[in-house]
């Protein structure tokens, strides 16, 4: 009798709860619910190991693949739960379920290059696996386009920002940069498993860290004569004590600001398109990066 393998293809995932039910598209999943056994080296008179004990368990995996119309959705549930969690459900084929509770979102990060697909990758870490396995049978009843380079843009602030910026104002000095080959910027919640002394739940409790921002931004280096942001020297604008606004539009859909502080530009030289790229980290007194999405 042939062996029947099942393909990953069939499977989907989605928050529990909502309605209608919210779920994403992904090229790869591996939230799972991993624990190691503990059986260390030691002195006892052999070479076995006999000592042993279970360790912790930790539900946590990633969500990677395309940027579609239903990545934002999903994005704003996990952010808006950020707190208490939600449930997650993942079908890896008919017949075979799992459920995860307490998933919250440990960071994201958006890749964009031009002439690709916007990808992306969503760091989760849950609280449990249930016991109690969810039923799912449909999976995506509509198509989805996929969101590409061109419809990404990246717009920064001339207005610096300091302890007495005017947040209200500061979105209406943005402008759009030109001649970008590539970003990616990474927000993370900085979640931590915390473990109590006579608990004998071996799962632990989340807790927040502190919020952290950054990623990098790739230009090509044109004649300074050919407009903003052509020049090599372009980016030398904002090295200095200042931070500033910066929004990534990705697609129509999904908005993603901060305020940021700027690295040394860095400009390598080859026999292909001469390129500067400047990374930026989220250090002002206006926050992390904000999610917004229609």
């Amino acid at each position: 009798m042939a062996t029947v393998i099942k393909p990953g293809f069939r499977g989907y995932a989605e928050i529990d709860g909502t309605s209608p039910p919210l779920r994403i598209r992904f090229s790869s999943c591996n939230l799972n619910a991993s624990q190691e056994i503990e059986a260390p080296d030691l002195v006892m008179g052999d070479d076995t190991h006999d000592a042993w004990a279970y360790g912790k368990i930790e539900v946590q995996g990633a969500f990677s693949g395309p940027v579609t119309e239903s990545t934002g959705a999903f994005m704003d549930e996990l952010e808006a739960n950020l707190q208490d969690g939600v449930q997650i459900n993942v079908k890896y084929y008919d017949g075979f379920t799992r459920a995860f509770s307490g998933c919250r979102l440990n960071s994201f990060t958006f890749n964009v290059n031009a002439g690709e697909v916007v990808q992306y990758t969503l760091d989760i870490m849950g609280e449990n696996r249930l016991d109690t396995d969810p039923t799912m049978t449909d999976g995506f009843t509509k198509g989805e386009k996929l969101v590409t380079w061109d419809k990404s843009s990246i717009r920064i602030g001339s207005l610096k920002l300091d302890e007495d910026a005017d947040w209200s104002t500061i979105w209406s000095t943005l402008g759009f940069q030109t001649n970008l080959q590539s970003f990616t910027f990474t927000a993370s919640n900085n979640l931590t498993r915390q473990f109590i002394l006579g608990e004998s739940d071996l799962f632990g409790d989340l807790v927040e860290g502190m919020k952290a921002v950054s990623g990098s931004i790739t230009s090509y280096v044109l004649k300074s004569s050919e407009g903003l942001g052509a020049g090599v020297n372009f980016w030398d604008q904002y090295e200095g004590d200042y931070a500033y606004p910066i929004r990534f539009d990705i697609g129509s859909d999904l908005q993603v600001q901060a305020g940021v502080r700027f690295h040394r530009g860095v400009t390598d030289l080859g026999t292909g398109p001469v390129m500067t790229s400047i990374g930026f980290t989220g250090v002002t007194t206006h926050g992390r990066g904000a999610i917004e999405s229609a």
